[in-house]
């Protein structure tokens, strides 16, 4: 087909095609008398690009996301916007706060603190792969709102940047890749936040959550003794990741900074180890 159809199919102006051809978005044929023939498989890809941009992908970001099977630059994406949204969205409360109240050392001091969280979320969506770095991207952004004041702070930020620059890339193999990317492929951000929130509560009331769910933590706990857990893809993945948090520094390192970094985290942590004790008096043998 030529360029007329395939605008036609698209919806895209002979301009865009062509410019998408000049980007190397695109590569239709060119006939022997100059005209360009179109696949169908052209105008899929064209298609593909109009709606990415609708969605605001600019070309670089085409570049990335249309090579990729299984969609996880766009996942990534998804999560980075978000970050950005609740960003801006603090940037308009400010600019509202500063038409109250004139005080450009608190405006400054506000926009240093997105400033601070975004480098750190960035890093640590780029630190680990598929589901578990946006997961973990996602948990720590919610306790990064405050502002980096004392020198322990100060402190426990360059050490949160210096091991997330000097993180070892986690090597997962094929086969367990695959299981990981199949079993995550369709959590998202609102899945995520769900779970979460789940934990949260599960965090603030032990007592109820233990209540509530004894049935399932039994069923759960036997099923992680059994054979058939350990021998299972979800086993190798969960000890890679535990080994891994071990050998780099996750617990030791990274874990106490972001403690001394945000008190919000560290009230969080306290109130973690209070519900863990609880629970494992329900059950020791979750040790």
């Amino acid at each position: 087909m030529f360029i007329q159809e395939i605008c036609r199919r698209t919806g895209l102006t002979k301009k865009a095609v062509e410019y998408y051809i000049q980007e190397g978005l695109v590569c239709p044929q060119t006939c022997e008398n100059g005209y360009r023939q179109f696949t169908q498989q052209d105008a899929d890809l064209l298609e593909r690009i109009r709606i990415l941009r609708q969605l605001g992908l600019s070309v670089a970001q085409l570049r990335q996301a249309l090579p990729e099977p299984g969609g996880e630059y766009l996942r990534r994406l998804s999560i980075q916007n978000k970050l950005d949204a609740q960003d801006q969205e603090t940037r308009l409360s400010i600019l509202e706060e500063l038409s109250r109240t004139d005080d450009y050392e608190r405006a400054a001091q506000r926009l240093r603190t997105i400033a601070e969280r975004a480098t750190i979320t960035q890093r640590l969506l780029q630190a680990f792969p598929g589901y578990y770095g946006r997961f973990v991207c996602l948990h720590f952004a919610r306790f990064l709102d405050e502002p980096v004041r004392t020198q322990q702070q100060q402190e426990a930020y360059r050490v949160i940047l210096e091991f997330l620059d000097g993180l070892p890339e986690l090597e997962i193999g094929p086969e367990l890749m695959e299981h990981f990317t199949e079993c995550t492929s369709q959590l998202g951000s609102r899945q995520m936040e769900e779970s979460q929130q789940a934990l949260r509560r599960a965090i603030e009331q032990p007592q109820e959550y233990v209540s509530e769910n004894r049935d399932w933590i039994t069923q759960y706990l036997a099923f992680k003794e059994s054979e058939e857990y350990r021998a299972s893809p979800a086993y190798q993945l969960e000890k890679l990741f535990r080994e891994f948090n071990a050998a780099s520094g996750y617990n030791t390192v990274f874990l106490p900074a972001m403690r001394r970094l945000s008190p919000a985290y560290d009230a969080y942590c306290r109130q973690l180890e209070q519900a863990n004790e609880l629970f494992l008096r329900e059950y020791p043998q979750a040790k």
